[in-house]
C-alpha cells in the first residue's frame, strides 16, 4: 500500500481480533480511547474500528460480528 501525503511516516498497523466490534468500541471509551475511524464492514465481511489510546498510539480491532454475545 502506498503511504498517502498526509501520514508523515510509514508504520505498522496492528490489528486486535475481538469478539464483537461494538462491545469492543465501547471497552476503548471507556480506557479512555478514542474511534477515529468506523466501525464499518470490510469486504469479507469482518467488522474494523481504527482507535488511539489514552497516549495516541494508534491501534486497529477486528470482528466477525458487530455484537458479543
Amino acid at each position: 500500500m502506498t503511504k498517502p501525503a498526509a501520514i508523515p511516516t510509514p508504520y505498522w498497523g496492528y490489528y486486535f481480533n475481538v469478539d464483537g466490534i461494538d462491545a469492543a468500541v465501547a471497552r476503548v471509551a471507556a480506557g479512555g480511547g478514542n474511534v477515529i475511524n468506523g466501525p464499518h464492514q470490510v469486504p469479507d465481511g469482518q467488522w474494523i474500528v481504527q482507535c488511539t489510546d489514552p497516549q495516541g498510539a494508534a491501534f486497529a480491532l477486528v470482528a466477525t460480528r458487530r455484537e458479543s454475545k
